[in-house]
């Protein structure tokens, strides 16, 4: 690899500087600046900080300054921290870069929503398709009416022109507070570099999975219980006969098979798991499937409800380069504690939900 070298005291002006970089990423092979690695963004040091009324730690502060910008703010001015869900989610680490125009990579640290909430968004372990780093309102397309495909004879008429009608799917920017309580003794330990991240990830993870069953609409994701187009049947006294008929309306509706999860909250999964089929044919629920498909249960779905959705049309959107947090110091000479608001705006979209099925009041 070769290097082009200067002497420590050679002056780099931002034009030579743009060159150089320009230099390097049209070839591999040409670097001038070296690269190390940086230790992980210490989330709980950031709390502590803004806690305590110092300054950020110089890492931190960084950060946070390019997560701002990123998020399209003009100035940092520390109201609020931006915080990326690659630092979340600690997936890698990320990138510094040392000389004239030193400072970190933010393409490294931002990361997408979906590394940092896998282990704690079931809507998303169960594979919902999630874009991150929006920044306003979108619609995205979808296929309402399919073409037509056939095969014809050689020397026939082809036939008839029929064309895909398109719909859309708008998703805007709803925003959900957390609060959690931290002790300052906490955020000075060791264990608070791991322990804070986990908090935020909790709760964003728990404030999606809400939104994605069973959100309200209005100042909440409309989640898609509530979805317009969303298949109902009654649960009164469900029988297998039920359970056949969900699967087979959600495959005609497009669903993919691979693709199917069953929600269930605990009540149904308690009283499903000791319904036979049939007399003698083994249980509706059992060994965590039903009819074959994943079934899972989450005290997230309200109870006596079933669903059955394919999740890969289950669209979460995040806004932003990831949460935003905030510190304030607990009231009390006897409590030595501080609360942290994490502010986290997203979206839900069912982008088939035709092909999604839902029974109620389960008995």
């Amino acid at each position: 690899m070769r290097r082009m070298s200067f002497a420590p005291d050679t002056p780099i002006t931002p034009a030579v500087d743009a060159v150089l970089r320009a230099a390097e990423s049209q070839s591999p092979t040409l670097r001038y600046r070296a690269r190390q690695e940086a230790p992980p963004f210490n989330l709980a040091a950031l709390l502590l900080a803004r806690t305590e009324g110092k300054p950020l730690p110089e890492d931190e502060a960084t950060m946070c300054s390019l997560w701002s910008r990123a998020a399209g703010e003009a100035m940092y001015l520390g109201s609020h921290d931006w915080i990326g869900w690659g630092a979340l989610a600690q997936a890698r680490a990320m990138s510094v870069e040392s000389g004239p125009k030193g400072g970190y990579m933010i393409g490294g640290a931002v990361g997408p929503m979906v590394e940092a909430l896998r282990g704690d968004s079931i809507a998303i372990a169960l594979g919902a398709r999630v874009v991150s780093g929006l920044t306003e309102g979108v619609t995205f397309p979808r296929e309402v009416v399919t073409g037509t495909a056939s095969w014809i004879a050689a020397g026939t008429a082809p036939p008839t022109d029929a064309e895909p009608t398109l719909g859309g799917i708008s998703v805007g920017v709803h925003t959900c507070v957390a609060l959690s309580d931290f002790s300052l003794q906490l955020l000075r330990s060791e264990a608070g570099a791991t322990y804070a991240p986990r908090i935020v990830t909790a709760n964003a993870g728990e404030a999606l999975d809400k939104a994605v069953i069973n959100g309200a609409g209005g100042a909440e994701p409309l989640g898609i219980l509530r979805t317009p187009g969303v298949t109902t049947v009654s649960g009164a006294s469900i029988t297998w006969a039920t359970i056949a008929g969900m699967r087979e309306t959600s495959l005609a509706a497009g669903a993919r098979e691979d693709a199917l999860v069953w929600l269930g909250a605990p009540n149904v999964q308690k009283l499903l798991s000791s319904r036979e089929k049939a007399s003698g044919s083994g249980f509706i629920w059992a060994n965590g499937a039903i009819d074959g498909i994943r079934a899972v249960a989450t005290k997230r779905v309200p109870d006596g409800t079933l669903v059955l959705v394919p999740m890969g049309t289950v669209l979460i959107a995040g806004f932003g380069p990831g949460p935003t947090v905030e510190m304030s110091q607990s009231s009390g000479f006897n409590v030595a504690s501080a609360t942290l608001r994490q502010v986290i705006t997203a979206d839900v979209a069912a982008l088939n939900p035709g092909a999604i099925v839902v029974a109620s009041s389960i008995t």
